[in-house]
């Protein structure tokens, strides 16, 4: 890791690059819009999270995480490009993808518990937003649709990766079909508020 993460206080211009750059991202224009694609958090509003997410930086070949580790934070891809495998219980197989500028990964073991389902390696050098749980519940808590509304967005999403993850060495189906219900991930979101 270029940057030894040590966590510092972001100025204002950090803290305004920060959100822009979450702004730009696949988490906010998927996660954190709602039907009719309006925000539903402003600018300053991320601005305000940006002492909680840390700017990081990878060189190529470097791990950001490995299949079957817990996941606790996901990340924004600011900068350069990151390859992502999936190994399956037949060895002969494994799933390959890249991850771009804006994208985000490693959400779903942050919201459902379970672990990650791929690791992630940089492909080249690259700058990454990490979004720990600390942010994430505090993002969840600016108004009190975001929950809801992320609840079942992320359970669609783990819907249709279920047939990959009932593949993977570490999984049981049983769990994972619970864990990936919109209810249990709802569940999970107010737990991190401190709501239940």
């Amino acid at each position: 890791v270029i940057d030894n993460r040590r966590r510092r206080e972001p100025d204002d211009a950090e803290a305004r690059r920060t959100a822009d750059d979450l702004m730009r991202s696949d988490f906010f224009s998927k996660l954190l819009v709602d039907a009719k694609g309006a925000p539903l958090v402003r600018p300053e509003q991320l601005a305000g999270l940006a002492a909680a997410i840390r700017r990081i930086r990878f060189t190529r070949g470097e791990t950001v995480f490995r299949q079957g580790e817990p996941g606790e934070s996901c990340y924004v891809v600011v900068r350069g490009a990151a390859r992502g495998r999936v190994e399956y219980k037949d060895a002969a197989r494994a799933h390959e993808f890249d991850i771009g500028p804006g994208a985000l990964f490693g959400e779903m073991s942050l919201v459902t518990g379970l672990p990650r389902t791929a690791t992630i390696l940089a492909g080249e050098e690259i700058e990454l937003l990490e979004i720990s749980r600390d942010a994430f519940a505090r993002l969840l808590g600016m108004r009190d649709d975001i929950p809801q509304i992320l609840a079942g967005l992320v359970a669609e999403r783990a819907e249709q990766n279920r047939s990959m993850l009932e593949k993977l060495q570490a999984m049981e189906s049983a769990d994972v079909g619970e864990r990936i219900k919109s209810a249990s991930i709802l569940t999970r979101f107010l737990r991190m508020l401190g709501r239940r």
